[in-house]
């Protein structure tokens, strides 16, 4: 609906909306880097580093590249391999609580589909949530992390 909206809007006015949107930062570090806030995640071995590849990671996690059966990315569940120092908080997974794993802690509770609107409080690490107001939007897919990134195959 709000992208309805958008395209019904003069050219400019989408295209500055396109340049603000494409300019803000796709990872925060706070704290003198001991926190960072990204939308999905970020790899060990992306932390303080800048690339399309992080920036994508960073915004959408750990795809496989393909689809599933709703036509949505398939995605990976990429903090169980998260073995840094700065504590990660990210969301664009919607979880039913958060909780802290491997340094990291999705507050995305799904508030636009009925959950609970979550924050983190730092550095006391003390998590604050409320209920949502309403079903703002129907989900797609049920609460919860993705899978682990299947292993490679031995040889």
């Amino acid at each position: 609906k709000n992208v309805e909206q958008l395209m019904r809007e003069q050219v400019e006015f989408r295209s500055s909306v396109r340049s603000f949107l494409n300019a803000l930062p796709y990872q925060l570090w706070l704290d003198g880097g001991r926190l960072a806030i990204v939308h999905d995640g970020i790899r060990d071995d992306m932390v303080g580093r800048e690339s399309k590849t992080i920036r994508d990671f960073c915004l959408f996690g750990d795809r496989s590249g393909g689809r599933d059966e709703l036509g949505l990315p398939i995605r990976y569940h990429w903090a169980l391999q998260y073995n840094g120092h700065p504590a990660i908080v990210y969301g664009h997974t919607p979880v039913s609580q958060a909780s802290w794993v491997n340094n990291t802690l999705c507050i995305d509770t799904g508030c636009v589909f009925g959950g609970r609107l979550t924050a983190l409080r730092w550095p006391e690490r003390y998590v604050v949530s409320v209920p949502a107001q309403r079903v703002y939007r129907e989900r797609s897919r049920p609460f919860g992390h993705p899978p682990p990134r299947p292993s490679a195959a031995p040889n």
